[in-house]
């Protein structure tokens, strides 16, 4: 995937949240309300039954109405994943003239690359179905994303990146990286703490656990001259140490 369009799918969701919060200022905890959220970006949602579809099918947007369809089965994490996923769709990547003005804004802001507009149209013969919608591989590296998708031994193509696109713009929405982060590594909530907090899966929240080792530390009390002091660094190197052999 173009790192453009992985930055382009985060910088939307992060503007769709801001537009929201603007909005509604008395939503002050973690948790995303992505239905409540989905429903002022004009957006609705209704559900299917499991056997409407073929086996393993989560959801899809209506290409030419408003509307998300979601199998009605799905566990209450999964399905907040996957509506937050078609909302990514709505957003990244539904012609121009069929966007609503609140998700406009907020593919506007996304700036995403010309490459972005040759991806496949969005079809209800084409749904998201269990490989599309992965939210336990959202913080893995770009080559264990695609086999995750994909399959082993299966080529690139478009299609996946589409879905991976929606995938990073769910996970953002739903567990924006700086609030992890803040939790995580000042206020130490452990990991089934967080997943509750952001009302997602453990596995979701343990891979955006490790997607934080790739980022830059910033200690919670400075070292001497500004440098982090032994004891932060050597707890945060064992944190890191934990989550990533939990997650192979």
């Amino acid at each position: 995937m173009d790192d453009q369009i992985r930055q382009a799918a985060v910088a939307a969701a992060r503007h769709l949240l801001l537009l929201y919060k603007a909005e509604h200022p008395a939503w002050t905890d973690t948790r995303t309300p992505v239905d409540d959220l989905v429903s002022w970006s004009g957006l609705q949602v209704e559900t299917f039954h499991v056997k409407d579809y073929p086996e393993g099918t989560y959801g899809f947007l209506e290409p030419d109405e408003d509307l998300i369809w979601l199998c009605r089965t799905l566990p209450e994490s999964l399905r907040r994943f996957t509506l937050a996923h078609e909302l990514g769709h709505a957003v990244l990547h539904r012609d121009n003239a069929r966007r609503r003005p609140l998700l406009q804004e907020s593919w506007q802001a996304a700036s995403l690359p010309p490459t972005s507009q040759s991806l496949p149209e969005l079809s209800r013969e084409d749904p998201c179905q269990r490989p599309d919608v992965q939210e336990e591989v959202v913080g893995q590296n770009e080559q264990e994303l695609l086999q995750e998708v994909l399959g082993i031994g299966q080529s690139y193509n478009p299609r996946s990146e589409r879905e991976l696109a929606a995938n990073i713009f769910a996970a953002e929405l739903l567990m924006p990286i700086e609030q992890v982060r803040t939790l995580y590594l000042h206020e130490h909530i452990p990991t089934t703490g967080l997943a509750n907090l952001f009302d997602v899966s453990n596995a979701a929240m343990l891979n955006r656990l490790v997607s934080l080792a790739t980022e830059p530390l910033v200690p919670s009390q400075p070292g001497p001259q500004g440098l982090p002091s032994n004891d932060t660094k050597t707890i945060a190197k064992k944190q890191y140490d934990e989550f990533q052999k939990a997650a192979i």
